[in-house]
Formats: structure tokens, sequence, C-alpha cells
């Protein structure tokens, strides 16, 4: 069974900077608009603090999703894991040598990872 995420913990994006899957971000969940990076900015490897948690079925398969803020105020939806394949891991906060924030503009590392603004 698929260990799902709770309001206020950490979690980092599984896959970053990879040119064959890209993350998502969406106004609401399940049926939500998706936003256009010219819209929002994500910095995908960043570390985010989960907001709220809901689960739907889209186009037959089970989608759990997370919500999480921005820096601008805005609060952003994302697929957590489709089925039992996650698209997020849990990180401990103390794990995280950085603010854990969604920003273009803290120039912060994360151990192992180098720089997330280069």
């Amino acid at each position: 069974m698929l260990e799902l995420p709770e309001p206020g913990e950490c979690l980092l994006f599984r896959f970053p900077s990879s040119l064959t899957f890209k993350h998502m971000v969406y106004d609401d969940f399940p049926e939500g608009r998706k936003i256009r990076a010219d819209e929002a900015f994500v910095d995908f490897a960043s570390p985010i603090y989960v907001e709220e948690v809901r689960s739907g079925e889209i186009r037959g398969k089970m989608f759990v999703a997370v919500a999480f803020m921005l820096d601008s105020g805005l609060k952003v939806w994302t697929n957590y894991s489709k089925e039992t394949f996650k698209f997020m891991v849990k990180v401990r906060a103390s794990y995280v040598a950085m603010p854990l924030v969604n920003s273009a503009s803290s120039g912060s590392e994360l151990p192992g990872r180098g720089s997330l603004h280069s």
C-alpha cells in the first residue's frame, strides 16, 4: 500500500531535471487547469511543504496530489503518485540544508545536488 504524505511534510520532486519526465502544476485537483511556466515559477529542484492532500481518479487511474504554496502566495497542486508509482519522495526537514522555498532568488544548495539555480 502506498504511504500518503501528510500536511506539513517536506517533499522533493523525484525527477527535478529529467529530459523525459516533466512535472506539472495545476490550480486545483483533480479537475484543475495546468499552470504555464510564464504564469508562475516553480523550482522543481527545491523541496516543498505539503499544504493539502487529495486523491482522485483520472482516466481510470488513481492519482494522489499535493498542494503547496509558492513564494508569490499562489497555492498550486502537483501529482504525488499515479497508482503505486511516486513522483515525489519524503525528506526530513533536517536533511535540507537551506530554507524551504520555491524561489528563483535563493541560490542555495542541497547536499549532493550542487547549485539549484545555475
